[in-house]
């Protein structure tokens, strides 16, 4: 055989120019030769039957073509998938397993969809997650804004005064301090007059409001009064009791039955 010939003559002179070099007598040499050449060849032979031998098949599932590269191709759920289609597939019993290729359509469809909708649900919940966290990441920058500025008025104490939250004006008196010329020259000055037309404006609106009010306020003591008068001659006893505090006060049955 090539194989155990090549290897008894490579592991032959490797081992005989080994043993060159270490000065072994003539018979030592020859037997050591012998030792290693039966060993090289009962290795070769072992290597040779080892990769002729089939390795056994008891289920079927490389039997035809189809079936191998179908069992290549899924790659998921092994075990299952031998015990519940190719086992009942291959024992010639038509009971265990009746509609054989309608079992491998539905296979193939659940193994061809469901990855997809796996993977468009985690991709909904992603994005729904990356949403929350874009939220949540714009609240905390206005918070970090906020902080910062509010640190930083009361650090530097000078900005409230330049920026001021009440600016009082007195438009008949002359003012000719150098605060008033610089408030003039920014300009505040100048829009706060000009929002006082627009405040007075407002409060023109607003007195006809007022008037209502004042005189749903008369009307409403006159119909106080009215009801006092009448509470007096049904003798209705209102000591200790006013008309505003109980305003759904219940006339009693002896009240009611006098009354009418």
């Amino acid at each position: 055989m090539p194989v155990e010939i090549g290897a008894r003559g490579f592991v032959g002179s490797s081992v005989y120019g080994l043993l060159s070099k270490l000065s072994i007598g003539g018979n030592k040499r020859t037997k050591a030769l012998r030792l290693l050449a039966e060993t090289a060849e009962n290795s070769s032979r072992w290597i040779w039957s080892r990769r002729n031998e089939k390795k056994p098949d008891p289920l079927g599932t490389y039997a035809t073509p189809s079936l191998a590269m179908y069992h290549t191709l899924i790659l998921l759920f092994e075990v299952d998938y031998l015990a519940t289609i190719i086992k009942p597939l291959n024992d010639n019993q038509s009971s265990t397993l009746h509609f054989g290729s309608l079992s491998f359509l539905f296979l193939a469809t659940f193994l061809l969809f469901m990855p997809l909708l796996l993977v468009n649900l985690m991709i909904g919940l992603a994005v729904g997650d990356i949403q929350s966290v874009l939220r949540s990441a714009n609240q905390k920058k206005l918070a970090t804004q906020v902080d910062f500025h509010t640190n930083l008025e009361r650090r530097l104490s000078f900005l409230s005064k330049m920026t001021p939250e009440i600016l009082t004006v007195y438009p008949w008196s002359s003012d000719n301090s150098f605060q008033s010329k610089i408030i003039e020259m920014i300009g505040w000055k100048n829009e706060l007059i000009a929002e006082l037309p627009a405040l007075s404006s407002q409060n023109a609106e607003e007195s006809p409001t007022m008037q209502s009010i004042t005189e749903a306020r008369r009307e409403l003591g006159q119909l106080k009064r009215s009801l006092t008068l009448i509470m007096k001659k049904l003798n209705v006893d209102t000591e200790g009791n006013d008309v505003s505090d109980q305003p759904n006060r219940v006339l009693s049955n002896s009240q009611s039955s006098s009354f009418f």
